[in-house]
């Protein structure tokens, strides 16, 4: 049978989103390393595809790149939350450890969650109710309370939260459905370049430009590249697709694979915790899919 007979193929952009994004905040770490920071990481995730989607769409797709001044301005807010979430997430993780930070940004699914639901009048199901539960359960099961000892990161990453739940549900509604995915992805980051870059202006640093550091460049356009034609691409056709909320809930999976990719690469401890976090996140993710699955049949 075909997968997208059994359920929306929205669940698998969804969870495939998850995986790649679960591997940022360790290609983030890998960057800082390397000289960059928390904004020149947002830009250039932002900034160095455009080309490459400006190309894809000249040859291959050849949509109508013309918007609108009303589409202009629903882009610019749903960049605007996009842009917001990078800047915040990614300098959370110069106050504290990027999976404390991690664990407080994937409150989002719940703000998300509570705020369909008060927007839009939507009646959660018992299932629903169950999966955003047994999800932040388990973020709060590992949230390491002792390590939130900076304020300054801890509300970053709560603003990350507000912020990609704001993005998530502006794209839900707007849809833009009279553009391809591509083109709506490349609008979102071009939008979100130039605040980022417009930002950047008004700091001391500015953006860090790696030289000749070959090095450099090739490990930022690959985590570009992964992280925006991979993870951001995804979730944004699995919000087209299921909604905000349904992705939100199974993109809470990414933390999984976060804490088992730090395990692998970072030694860092997996505790009994973590393990019961596991547990559940995965529970809540395949209870949602298979109960949607079975409405759909």
């Amino acid at each position: 049978m075909r997968l997208n007979k059994i359920f929306n193929k929205g669940y698998l952009y969804a969870t495939s989103a998850a995986f790649l994004f679960g591997a940022m905040p360790l290609m983030t770490r890998v960057l800082y390393t390397m000289g960059f920071d928390s904004l020149s990481c947002a830009f250039y995730r932002m900034s160095l595809m455009l080309v490459v989607m400006l190309a894809f769409n000249y040859f291959v797709t050849k949509q109508n790149l013309k918007l609108s001044f009303s589409d202009a301005k629903r882009y610019f807010f749903v960049a605007l939350f996009f842009a917001l979430n990078a800047l915040t997430l990614f300098a959370s993780y110069n106050y504290i450890e990027s999976g404390v930070a991690t664990s407080i940004h994937f409150v989002y699914p719940a703000i998300t969650f509570v705020a369909a639901g008060l927007l839009y009048k939507r009646k959660p199901s018992n299932v629903d109710i169950f999966c955003i539960v047994a999800s932040m359960l388990a973020i709060y099961i590992i949230m390491d309370f002792k390590k939130m000892n900076n304020v300054a990161g801890v509300v970053l990453s709560l603003a990350s939260a507000f912020a990609f739940s704001a993005y998530g549900l502006l794209l839900e509604r707007f849809k833009f459905e009279n553009k391809s995915a591509l083109v709506k992805l490349f609008y979102v980051n071009l939008f979100s370049a130039v605040i980022i870059f417009v930002y950047s202006l008004f700091q001391p640093k500015g953006i860090y430009v790696p030289s000749k550091d070959l090095n450099a460049w090739l490990l930022v356009i690959i985590y570009a590249f992964f992280v925006t034609l991979g993870g951001t691409l995804l979730f944004q056709q699995a919000i087209c697709a299921i909604g905000a909320t349904y992705s939100s809930l199974i993109c809470t999976s990414e933390i999984v694979v976060s804490i088992i990719l730090g395990f692998i690469f970072l030694s860092e401890n997996l505790s009994i915790k973590q393990l019961i976090a596991i547990i559940l996140i995965i529970m809540s993710t395949v209870v949602l899919i298979l109960s949607k699955a079975k409405n759909k049949n």
